[in-house]
């Protein structure tokens, strides 16, 4: 729990959700993932890669990533970044998929929750079941509105004050 303690704790001695998505991305290595080259290739020409599909923990990797590069630096909240990746699961179906992930990964889960906990014991049955009910429906909501004001494209005309 010694990371727990050091990074997912803050005022009031709780735990905000992002830390844990955070902390998985560091498990799995996501930045080494990120970080390859037919990685950063498919991404910058929106493209999927042919050899092997993309799976449930490379897309949940993937997202991380892409919440952290744009909200961090814009040093937006741990709230924010939160709600933009539920709000990505959702658009793109894959949130019960994701949770489902997270749930099974045993380091997160020794790390970061004590044995008799609802997580330890249940793994996140209940909300998957209901994230899942979500990947049936179309969504297409935005990330996070903040950062729109951030992000004018560049032939438009309009002045930045």
């Amino acid at each position: 729990k010694q990371w727990y303690q050091r990074r997912v704790r803050g005022k009031g001695n709780h735990q905000h959700p992002w830390a844990l998505f955070v902390e998985f991305y560091r498990i799995q290595h996501g930045k080494s993932f990120t970080e390859q080259p037919q990685y950063q290739l498919s991404q910058s020409f929106g493209l999927r890669i042919q050899r092997q599909s993309i799976n449930t923990k490379q897309s949940l990797l993937s997202c991380i990533h892409k919440v952290r590069e744009s909200h961090e630096p814009f040093k937006r909240s741990s709230d924010a970044k939160f709600k933009a990746l539920i709000i990505h699961g959702i658009n793109d179906g894959m949130l019960g998929q994701w949770f489902r992930v997270l749930a099974q990964c045993d380091t997160l889960q020794q790390s970061a929750y004590e044995s008799w906990s609802y997580m330890t014991k249940h793994g996140f049955s209940d909300a998957i079941k209901i994230a899942d009910r979500l990947s049936n429906i179309k969504f297409d909501l935005p990330t996070d509105v903040a950062l729109r004001v951030f992000h004018i494209p560049e032939d438009t005309e309009t002045p930045i004050y």
